[in-house]
């Protein structure tokens, strides 16, 4: 999500199914992260989308120790946030060289990593108390409703652009995903600055178009790919409708 993560998703057709597993912090699966964070904070209500695309409020009496994420702007957000030592299955990205660079060691270090979802029965076994997803992650065909992990116990995030209801996929839906995400986890001020950094580069980009009359080109990323954006011209039109 945050600004400058290279990747996309077009690597998702064509690619035989790819499955890592990293021995040496595999006892992530049976303990959980040791953490800090400010008690005073908690309980925390956070409104956040479900399996029907409704808003509902969920309560988190402590920030999240055991996270599934899927798919690599859940992946990178929570790495970018400084919590990825308490990620324990990532799936949806088949190989590091699609994370961001200065994220792909805390990816490596993923307990189980793999392009395929485990199964929901798979998921329960590793005792998760947080799932990052997309709309699509959270049906009976991938990881079941999010109203089947609540009732269980395990908190759920899906991705605002990410509801198929909604056809306005924003910028702003971005900043406020990772700001959700920041508030959950304890990391206000570090989902702050990522947010200044995103809006920092479309202010640049912005200003050089204005400058030159030429709309700059972007690489594939999280964040272009899940608003739609893949090329300058479209990012200022994103802009534009912000404004």
């Amino acid at each position: 999500m945050a600004a400058g993560y290279s990747g996309g998703f077009d690597f998702l057709s064509g690619c035989a199914p790819v499955v890592k597993e990293n021995g040496k912090t595999m006892p992530r699966i049976d303990g959980e992260a040791k953490i800090e964070w400010n008690r005073e904070k908690y309980p925390l209500a956070v409104e956040m989308l479900n399996s029907h695309g409704e808003k509902e409020r969920q309560v988190f009496y402590s920030p999240p120790k055991r996270v599934a994420a899927v798919w690599q702007n859940s992946i990178e957000t929570l790495l970018a946030l400084g919590v990825g030592d308490r990620i324990i299955a990532g799936m949806g990205v088949p190989d590091r060289k699609y994370i961001r660079e200065e994220y792909q060691a805390g990816y490596e270090a993923i307990p189980y990593k793999s392009l395929e979802n485990l199964d929901p029965e798979t998921i329960m076994m590793m005792r998760p108390d947080f799932i990052a997803g997309w709309s699509s992650t959270f049906t009976d065909k991938v990881l079941r409703s999010t109203e089947f992990w609540n009732e269980r116990g395990v908190h759920t995030y899906i991705s605002q652009n990410s509801d198929p209801a909604n056809r306005n996929r924003t910028i702003e839906n971005e900043y406020a995903d990772i700001l959700n995400l920041g508030k959950i986890f304890d990391r206000e001020e570090k989902a702050e600055s990522l947010v200044k950094e995103m809006k920092d580069e479309i202010s640049r980009a912005a200003g050089q178009a204005t400058l030159t009359g030429k709309h700059p080109a972007f690489s594939s990323s999280s964040l272009w790919d899940r608003i739609s954006v893949s090329t300058g011209r479209k990012l200022l039109q994103a802009i534009s409708s912000e404004e």
